[in-house]
């Protein structure tokens, strides 16, 4: 059986189904209900064409979407790339080039500075979430998918993150994880 961090994640929830993993302002989720969470992205993203090595980019700040988004990108072997929220539209623009992602998750409060950039970047799947008030396309994905484990992908010397630098002395560079 194939291991990578997405399934050590899961083997954690067999550990420990019922301990808190995430405890947010509006949240709280056991392992075991994190890790359906993460199942059920991961199959979200695997139906749309999402495997080994493509690059999954979240623009949020620390919540219960982002680290599912982390997860299951790392489940299916994908590459997680965590965006500084602080960040403008010139930097965002460069680095969701740069690392050439295909996803790109973000808070429902980061839609101005992405509508400014949107036909510039390179993802094709937008996914909004924490919405207040209303429904979000993340939490549609996960309501429509099943909460098997995937098939685990990747692992090993793979790389699971790339960390994007500030560019302080130039464009930001991407540190492989």
């Amino acid at each position: 059986m194939a291991v990578n961090i997405g399934s050590m994640f899961a083997n954690r929830a067999l550990l420990s189904p019922n301990l808190e993993a995430f405890v947010g302002e509006n949240y709280r989720y056991s392992f075991h209900e994190t890790n359906i969470r993460v199942n059920r992205f991961a199959a979200y993203l695997k139906k749309n064409g999402i495997s080994k090595g493509d690059r999954v980019a979240a623009l949020g700040k620390n919540n219960e979407h982002v680290t599912t988004t982390m997860l299951a990108a790392m489940k299916l072997g994908a590459i997680f790339i965590p965006l500084n929220y602080r960040l403008q539209a010139p930097e965002l623009s460069y680095i969701l080039n740069n690392c050439g992602a295909s996803v790109l998750v973000y808070d429902e409060e980061f839609t101005g500075i992405l509508d400014k950039i949107r036909g510039e970047i390179s993802p094709r799947l937008y996914l909004r979430a924490r919405v207040k008030e209303a429904a979000n396309d993340f939490e549609e994905a996960l309501g429509a998918m099943p909460p098997d484990d995937p098939e685990i992908t990747g692992g090993d010397d793979d790389p699971a993150v790339i960390l994007y630098t500030s560019g302080t002395t130039g464009n930001p560079k991407g540190a492989i994880l």
